[in-house]
């Protein structure tokens, strides 16, 4: 009368004859008609699964791009307070660019930056925040000469003249350093 095994209602009779037995089709008609089916759920979940990830990608893109005009605002903003001597606003600049750069959108910021740069060169290089800021300037100043032809050459040349001193420098000072 009463079960013990952990069941406490009946499950339901299932007819496993089901429709075909009903129709009289035959077992390689229903074979068809189920693996059809199958394909038709496994197509409806790629789709599924595509959109999702269009959707994914487009949303993450529009984000990135949001953000970084949200950055490209700031960064217009500080800019014109930013004095010789703040050395932290100067950093928090060099990494905003760094984050946001477009080469159609932030060539002049690049180069108004790096002339902000260029005269104070000794002070950015006591920071080594800045020296790996600087890597990544110098890569974006590469990147600029090789393939923009419309831009002044002036300002990213003494960038490099600049950087490869104090690179040649402080790579001399670490060497003899070495050596003592």
């Amino acid at each position: 009368m009463y079960s013990f095994e952990g069941d406490f209602r009946r499950k339901p009779q299932q007819n496993l004859a089901g429709a075909s037995a009903q129709r009289k089709t035959d077992r390689d008609a229903l074979i068809l008609q189920s693996q059809q089916q199958r394909q038709k759920r496994e197509e409806h979940r790629r789709r599924l699964n595509s959109t999702i990830k269009i959707q994914a990608y487009v949303r993450s893109y529009l984000t990135r791009t949001h953000c970084k005009q949200i950055e490209r605002e700031k960064f217009d903003e500080l800019f014109p307070r930013a004095s010789d001597d703040d050395q932290i606003l100067l950093s928090v600049l060099i990494a905003k660019i760094l984050f946001f750069y477009d080469v159609q959108k932030d060539t002049s910021r690049l180069v108004s930056i790096s002339q902000s740069l260029l005269k104070q060169w000794q002070k950015v290089f006591q920071n080594k925040v800045s020296c790996i800021q600087m890597r990544r300037l110098l890569s974006l100043h590469l990147h600029l000469l090789k393939d923009n032809d419309e831009v002044p050459v002036a300002v990213p040349l003494r960038i490099f003249n600049y950087n490869w001193k104090y690179i040649f420098v402080s790579g001399a000072k670490r060497l003899f350093q070495g050596f003592v």
